[in-house]
């Protein structure tokens, strides 16, 4: 072969190994953009998911604050209503260590004032059996406290219809059950 043969061969194959690096090149960057669009898309997927999910987070958060201010404020008021009915029974029992008290210290005058007038042997039979019966109808025994007058002296059933007290005959403003037989 001649020398300037071997020059065109050389310069043929110089060229063609130019010609192969830059499609190789080509394809590389072809293939490098391919490979960073799917990337950036599964990326961007991501990204839409977790805003979805930061979103459903959000709302969640929010139902739950308004759920607890609901709740906070039912708690107030069932805190409120307790505290209401601690008063209550307080003031009823105090109303009733004070009836307890004035019963204690009146007992005669309570024994006599709210015993049944039928006769001597059956308010005898009052006071052994440890009741005081109803200055009404005689059949029950009395359990309601009337109020100004404080006269133990009526049931239940008699009462609910009265307005003055049978033993001093005061008109009745309020009654209190204090016997829980009745």
């Amino acid at each position: 072969m001649l020398p300037y043969q071997q020059l065109e061969i050389d310069n043929f194959i110089a060229q063609h190994v130019v010609k192969i690096r830059s499609e190789m090149e080509e394809h590389r960057k072809a293939n490098r953009r391919r490979i960073t669009a799917a990337v950036e898309d599964v990326i961007v997927n991501k990204l839409r998911a977790k805003e979805e999910e930061v979103d459903r987070m959000v709302k969640l958060n929010q139902a739950l604050h308004e759920k607890v201010k609901c709740l906070s404020m039912e708690n107030q008021i069932w805190r409120d209503l307790a505290q209401s009915n601690e008063a209550t029974v307080t003031t009823l029992r105090t109303n009733i260590e004070q009836v307890t008290r004035h019963r204690a210290r009146g007992a005669d005058n309570a024994q006599s004032c709210c015993s049944s007038n039928n006769g001597g042997e059956e308010e005898d039979n009052n006071v052994n059996n440890g009741g005081n019966w109803c200055r009404k109808c005689g059949k029950e025994e009395s359990c309601v406290l009337l109020l100004p007058c404080r006269h133990l002296c009526v049931c239940t059933k008699c009462g609910l219809g009265l307005n003055i007290c049978p033993v001093c005959k005061s008109t009745k403003n309020a009654s209190l059950v204090v016997n829980n037989k009745c």
